[in-house]
Protein backbone atom coordinates (compact mmCIF):
# COMPACT_ATOMS: atom_id res chain seq x y z
CA UNK A 1 0.00 0.00 0.00
CA UNK A 2 1.58 3.78 -0.81
CA UNK A 3 1.83 5.62 2.18
CA UNK A 4 0.69 8.67 2.48
CA UNK A 5 2.52 11.93 2.04
CA UNK A 6 1.64 16.03 1.66
CA UNK A 7 -1.83 16.48 1.77
CA UNK A 8 -2.92 13.29 2.16
CA UNK A 9 -1.24 12.46 5.51
CA UNK A 10 -2.68 15.76 6.57
CA UNK A 11 -6.40 15.09 6.07
CA UNK A 12 -6.31 11.59 7.48
CA UNK A 13 -5.79 12.54 10.98
CA UNK A 14 -8.49 15.21 10.89
CA UNK A 15 -11.79 14.06 11.96
CA UNK A 16 -14.56 14.75 9.26
CA UNK A 17 -17.19 16.63 10.91
CA UNK A 18 -14.07 18.80 11.57
CA UNK A 19 -13.06 19.11 7.68
CA UNK A 20 -16.89 19.95 7.00
CA UNK A 21 -16.67 23.00 9.08
CA UNK A 22 -13.72 23.71 7.24
CA UNK A 23 -15.10 23.04 3.64
CA UNK A 24 -12.32 21.03 3.03
CA UNK A 25 -14.44 17.78 2.24
CA UNK A 26 -15.07 19.61 -0.85
CA UNK A 27 -11.64 19.68 -2.13
CA UNK A 28 -10.73 16.82 -4.48
CA UNK A 29 -7.00 16.76 -5.96
CA UNK A 30 -6.38 17.60 -9.34
CA UNK A 31 -5.56 15.68 -12.11
CA UNK A 32 -2.11 14.92 -13.43
CA UNK A 33 -2.79 16.58 -17.06
CA UNK A 34 -4.15 19.59 -15.10
CA UNK A 35 -0.94 20.59 -13.34
CA UNK A 36 0.74 23.55 -13.99
CA UNK A 37 3.28 23.50 -17.15
CA UNK A 38 6.06 25.74 -18.13
CA UNK A 39 5.29 28.65 -20.86
CA UNK A 40 5.74 27.79 -24.25
CA UNK A 41 8.90 29.86 -25.90
CA UNK A 42 7.64 32.84 -27.17
CA UNK A 43 4.60 33.73 -25.01
CA UNK A 44 4.06 36.41 -22.73
CA UNK A 45 3.73 35.66 -19.08
CA UNK A 46 1.42 38.30 -17.34
CA UNK A 47 1.34 38.77 -13.67
CA UNK A 48 -2.11 38.68 -12.27
CA UNK A 49 -3.41 41.76 -11.11
CA UNK A 50 -4.60 41.44 -7.48
CA UNK A 51 -7.14 44.41 -6.15
CA UNK A 52 -7.74 43.98 -2.43
CA UNK A 53 -7.92 40.48 -0.19
CA UNK A 54 -6.29 37.55 -2.02
CA UNK A 55 -8.69 34.44 -2.55
CA UNK A 56 -6.12 32.68 -0.16
CA UNK A 57 -6.82 35.35 2.38
CA UNK A 58 -10.44 35.27 2.53
CA UNK A 59 -10.65 31.42 2.49
CA UNK A 60 -8.38 31.65 6.15
CA UNK A 61 -10.70 34.48 7.04
CA UNK A 62 -13.96 32.32 6.27
CA UNK A 63 -12.41 29.39 7.96
CA UNK A 64 -11.09 30.88 11.21
CA UNK A 65 -14.84 32.59 11.67
CA UNK A 66 -16.47 28.99 10.71
CA UNK A 67 -13.98 27.31 13.36
CA UNK A 68 -14.71 30.00 16.08
CA UNK A 69 -18.36 29.41 15.49
CA UNK A 70 -18.30 25.81 15.55
CA UNK A 71 -16.64 25.38 19.28
CA UNK A 72 -18.16 28.47 20.74
CA UNK A 73 -21.84 26.28 19.86
CA UNK A 74 -20.12 23.30 21.38
CA UNK A 75 -19.02 25.08 24.59
CA UNK A 76 -22.68 26.66 24.85
CA UNK A 77 -24.34 23.43 24.40
CA UNK A 78 -22.45 21.68 27.25
CA UNK A 79 -22.86 24.28 29.73
CA UNK A 80 -26.35 23.83 29.31
CA UNK A 81 -26.48 20.73 29.86
CA UNK A 82 -24.47 21.08 32.69
CA UNK A 83 -26.53 23.95 33.95
CA UNK A 84 -29.56 21.51 34.47
CA UNK A 85 -27.29 18.80 36.81
CA UNK A 86 -26.07 22.07 38.62
CA UNK A 87 -29.24 23.25 39.68
CA UNK A 88 -30.09 20.00 41.59
CA UNK A 89 -26.63 19.13 42.95
CA UNK A 90 -26.81 22.85 44.54
CA UNK A 91 -30.35 21.97 45.62
CA UNK A 92 -29.28 18.46 47.30
CA UNK A 93 -26.33 19.74 48.92
CA UNK A 94 -28.29 22.92 50.80
CA UNK A 95 -30.20 19.69 51.49
CA UNK A 96 -27.70 17.10 52.74
CA UNK A 97 -25.81 20.28 54.76
CA UNK A 98 -29.02 21.26 56.67
CA UNK A 99 -29.23 17.33 57.73
CA UNK A 100 -25.63 17.68 58.83
CA UNK A 101 -25.22 20.71 60.51
CA UNK A 102 -28.90 20.56 61.95
CA UNK A 103 -29.01 20.23 65.53
CA UNK A 104 -30.89 17.54 67.19
CA UNK A 105 -34.43 18.45 66.78
CA UNK A 106 -34.18 20.00 63.69
CA UNK A 107 -33.16 15.96 62.73
CA UNK A 108 -35.89 15.03 64.12
CA UNK A 109 -38.40 17.02 62.74
CA UNK A 110 -36.97 16.25 59.48
CA UNK A 111 -37.41 12.81 59.78
CA UNK A 112 -41.07 13.18 60.66
CA UNK A 113 -41.37 15.45 57.64
CA UNK A 114 -40.05 12.68 55.01
CA UNK A 115 -42.29 10.33 56.95
CA UNK A 116 -45.49 11.95 56.54
CA UNK A 117 -44.58 12.77 53.34
CA UNK A 118 -44.58 9.20 52.94
CA UNK A 119 -47.94 8.54 54.45
CA UNK A 120 -49.37 11.22 51.64
CA UNK A 121 -47.89 9.12 48.90
CA UNK A 122 -49.47 6.32 50.05
CA UNK A 123 -52.44 7.04 50.64
CA UNK A 124 -52.78 8.65 47.70
CA UNK A 125 -51.45 5.88 46.05
CA UNK A 126 -53.59 3.26 47.34
CA UNK A 127 -56.79 4.87 49.34
CA UNK A 128 -58.68 5.15 45.81
CA UNK A 129 -57.40 2.35 44.06
CA UNK A 130 -58.01 -0.13 47.23
CA UNK A 131 -59.80 -0.64 50.10
CA UNK A 132 -59.42 1.06 53.39
CA UNK A 133 -58.05 -2.16 54.97
CA UNK A 134 -55.20 -2.71 52.10
CA UNK A 135 -54.25 0.65 52.68
CA UNK A 136 -53.50 0.45 56.26
CA UNK A 137 -51.48 -2.21 55.68
CA UNK A 138 -49.35 -0.65 53.09
CA UNK A 139 -48.98 2.16 56.31
CA UNK A 140 -48.09 -0.14 58.42
CA UNK A 141 -45.18 -1.68 56.47
CA UNK A 142 -43.84 1.97 56.80
CA UNK A 143 -44.63 2.60 60.24
CA UNK A 144 -45.66 -0.30 62.28
CA UNK A 145 -46.44 1.86 65.47
CA UNK A 146 -48.50 3.95 63.85
CA UNK A 147 -51.93 4.36 65.62
CA UNK A 148 -54.63 4.54 62.67
CA UNK A 149 -57.65 2.67 62.48
CA UNK A 150 -59.10 1.44 59.25
CA UNK A 151 -62.71 4.07 59.89
CA UNK A 152 -60.22 6.89 59.95
CA UNK A 153 -59.77 6.17 56.38
CA UNK A 154 -63.03 5.99 54.96
CA UNK A 155 -63.34 9.68 56.53
CA UNK A 156 -63.38 12.85 54.65
CA UNK A 157 -60.47 13.98 56.41
CA UNK A 158 -58.60 10.88 55.79
CA UNK A 159 -55.10 12.06 54.57
CA UNK A 160 -55.09 14.56 57.50
CA UNK A 161 -55.43 12.02 60.15
CA UNK A 162 -52.92 9.90 58.32
CA UNK A 163 -50.45 12.46 58.78
CA UNK A 164 -51.24 13.33 62.64
CA UNK A 165 -50.72 9.60 63.65
CA UNK A 166 -47.65 9.23 61.69
CA UNK A 167 -45.86 12.27 63.15
CA UNK A 168 -46.99 11.10 66.81
CA UNK A 169 -45.39 7.55 65.89
CA UNK A 170 -42.16 9.28 64.87
CA UNK A 171 -41.53 11.05 67.95
CA UNK A 172 -43.08 7.98 69.90
CA UNK A 173 -39.85 5.97 68.30
CA UNK A 174 -37.74 8.68 68.53
CA UNK A 175 -38.66 9.02 72.27
CA UNK A 176 -37.82 5.37 72.59
CA UNK A 177 -34.41 5.64 71.33
CA UNK A 178 -33.42 8.20 73.42
CA UNK A 179 -34.46 6.26 76.21
CA UNK A 180 -31.83 4.06 75.19
CA UNK A 181 -29.55 6.77 75.32
CA UNK A 182 -29.85 10.52 74.96
CA UNK A 183 -29.33 11.77 71.31
CA UNK A 184 -29.59 8.62 69.44
CA UNK A 185 -33.07 9.16 67.51
CA UNK A 186 -31.76 12.07 65.89
CA UNK A 187 -27.95 10.43 65.66
CA UNK A 188 -29.53 7.49 63.74
CA UNK A 189 -32.31 10.00 61.52
CA UNK A 190 -29.02 11.78 60.64
CA UNK A 191 -26.55 8.68 59.74
CA UNK A 192 -29.97 7.00 57.53
CA UNK A 193 -30.86 10.35 55.90
CA UNK A 194 -26.91 11.09 54.65
CA UNK A 195 -26.49 7.51 54.00
CA UNK A 196 -29.57 7.26 51.31
CA UNK A 197 -28.82 11.11 49.93
CA UNK A 198 -25.12 9.98 49.21
CA UNK A 199 -26.30 6.59 47.93
CA UNK A 200 -29.00 8.07 45.59
CA UNK A 201 -26.85 11.24 44.17
CA UNK A 202 -24.22 9.00 42.96
CA UNK A 203 -26.44 6.60 41.40
CA UNK A 204 -28.41 9.82 39.97
CA UNK A 205 -25.28 11.59 38.72
CA UNK A 206 -24.70 7.83 36.78
CA UNK A 207 -27.88 8.27 35.24
CA UNK A 208 -27.48 11.65 33.86
CA UNK A 209 -24.65 10.91 31.79
CA UNK A 210 -26.63 8.35 30.20
CA UNK A 211 -29.19 10.28 29.77
CA UNK A 212 -26.94 13.06 28.17
CA UNK A 213 -25.98 10.25 25.31
CA UNK A 214 -28.72 9.16 25.05
CA UNK A 215 -30.68 12.97 24.42
CA UNK A 216 -28.18 13.77 21.88
CA UNK A 217 -28.80 10.95 19.58
CA UNK A 218 -32.82 12.62 20.02
CA UNK A 219 -31.20 15.28 17.82
CA UNK A 220 -31.75 12.73 14.67
CA UNK A 221 -35.75 12.26 15.54
CA UNK A 222 -35.69 16.39 15.40
CA UNK A 223 -35.94 16.87 19.14
CA UNK A 224 -33.89 19.36 21.14
CA UNK A 225 -31.28 17.21 23.05
CA UNK A 226 -31.42 19.86 25.93
CA UNK A 227 -35.29 20.18 26.42
CA UNK A 228 -34.83 16.11 26.54
CA UNK A 229 -32.18 15.80 29.13
CA UNK A 230 -34.12 18.81 31.13
CA UNK A 231 -37.27 16.68 31.37
CA UNK A 232 -35.96 13.26 31.64
CA UNK A 233 -33.27 14.88 34.20
CA UNK A 234 -36.57 16.17 36.23
CA UNK A 235 -38.44 13.03 36.27
CA UNK A 236 -35.24 11.41 37.60
CA UNK A 237 -34.75 13.68 40.18
CA UNK A 238 -38.77 13.56 41.05
CA UNK A 239 -37.88 9.54 42.31
CA UNK A 240 -34.72 10.34 43.94
CA UNK A 241 -36.84 12.63 45.93
CA UNK A 242 -39.12 10.07 46.55
CA UNK A 243 -37.28 7.23 46.85
CA UNK A 244 -34.79 9.12 49.48
CA UNK A 245 -38.42 9.80 51.81
CA UNK A 246 -39.63 6.28 51.67
CA UNK A 247 -36.26 4.81 52.22
CA UNK A 248 -35.35 7.19 55.51
CA UNK A 249 -38.48 6.85 56.71
CA UNK A 250 -38.93 3.01 56.37
CA UNK A 251 -34.64 2.68 58.05
CA UNK A 252 -35.60 4.76 61.02
CA UNK A 253 -38.72 2.94 62.12
CA UNK A 254 -36.86 -0.56 61.08
CA UNK A 255 -33.48 0.91 62.94
CA UNK A 256 -33.18 -1.76 66.42
CA UNK A 257 -30.19 -0.06 68.65
CA UNK A 258 -27.81 -2.52 69.55
CA UNK A 259 -28.18 -4.11 73.57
Amino acid sequence: MKALTGWSACAADVPCDFLSVLALDRISVLPSHATARPPEPGLAVHAPVLHGPTIVQRVVEETQSRVERYYYELRQRLFEFDEVLAVQREETYSRRGSVLRGSASDVVRTISDLSQQTARDIVKANLQASAPAATLAKLKQFFPDVQLEEAALQADNAEEVTLAAVAAAVYAKAAALDAVKPGLAAEAARFLILTQEDTLWKAHMKDMSFVKEWAGLKIYAGSDPISVYREEGLRLYEGLLRQLRQNSAFSFFQYQPRK
